[in-house]
């Protein structure tokens, strides 16, 4: 009887190492040699043939995709993947069809909420999107974005996820005819903005939401003045240094109308300490020029984008 366990056992064994297997990959999914790879990854093998796996990143062993090859060349990526931040959690899902992105693309943050929603065709980013509110992934706009992130064509904006604007963008500016929306979802006016410009030619009762501002903030020495600033004062945390943790943090903030950085928060980071790196910088950040909406100043939302790379 023990000689017959010992055998089933063996069986088992030899089952599973012939079933999975380890392979090493580049950050873009393809196979290469352990010494270049910076991904490893454990593959099954599935009734129709194809391959699931399990990838995680190197040296630090924490999850980075899983997802599926067509087949045992491991070279053609195929149906639904999970990408994973660094603190374990998904940050992108979708699916590839003969390695090309195709369908809806989630984004999500940190917390775990939906942040944009990406339309891809036969590997192509398409120019619609959906992006949603950072911290409660409520959704802010809808419509179209240029490659260098301006609206144009017809777009709506969203507070608390109820439509508050909608109308034509021309390359980030608002141009004819603008709705604006009361908290019912009802027409409270229309605004024409013109053909070819942001000024408004009626300013009868528009109440944008200040995602998108006529004139947005701007930190008073401009942009470089920013940069240099971070660039100072930001400490890369040790533990995410020793872990070779990088990728960018996303910090949302008002800036209000005498120029005062107020409301600052995390909106996506790769890891709590980097992203809580990020947020005491911020918050030492002196005076911004504030946005103007109809020549008056408003309180605008900003996301500010840093980078964190051990290069």
């Amino acid at each position: 009887m023990k000689q017959l366990q010992l055998i089933f056992l063996l069986l088992i064994f030899s089952f599973n190492s012939f079933s999975q297997q380890k392979i090493y990959l580049n950050d873009k999914l393809e196979k290469t040699t352990k010494r270049l790879a910076t991904l490893y990854a454990i593959c099954s093998d599935s009734s129709d043939g194809s391959v699931n796996f399990k990838a995680n990143r190197r040296p630090n062993d924490l999850p980075f995709v899983d997802g599926r090859f067509k087949d045992k060349t491991f070279t053609v990526l195929e149906g639904q993947f999970a990408y994973y931040n660094y603190e374990g959690g998904v940050n992108l899902k979708g699916l590839y069809q003969n390695n090309l992105r195709v369908g809806i693309w989630k984004t999500y943050n940190i917390y775990g909420n939906l942040m944009m929603e990406q339309f891809y065709v036969n590997g192509t980013k398409s120019d619609s999107l959906v992006e949603y509110n950072c911290r409660f992934g409520e959704r802010v706009f809808a419509g179209k974005t240029t490659k260098d992130g301006e609206q144009y064509g017809f777009c709506k904006t969203y507070f608390h996820s109820k439509i508050t604007t909608e109308g034509e963008f021309y390359f980030g500016h608002r141009i004819r005819v603008w709705k604006s929306y009361d908290s019912t979802g009802v027409v409270k006016c229309e605004v024409d903005f013109g053909s070819d410009t942001s000024k408004m030619i009626n300013d009868t009762c528009f109440n944008p939401n200040h995602f998108i501002t006529e004139e947005m903030p701007q930190y008073i020495g401009g942009e470089n003045a920013l940069l240099n600033f971070i660039g100072h004062n930001i400490k890369y945390p040790e533990v995410d240094r020793l872990n070779y943790v990088v990728g960018k943090v996303y910090i949302q903030f008002v800036v209000n109308e005498i120029g005062d950085v107020e409301d600052v928060e995390i909106c996506d980071a790769p890891t709590w300490t980097l992203g809580n790196a990020a947020l005491r910088v911020v918050k030492k950040l002196a005076k911004w020029t504030p946005g103007k909406q109809n020549g008056k100043p408003v309180k605008v939302y900003y996301t500010l984008p840093i980078d964190f790379n051990l290069n």
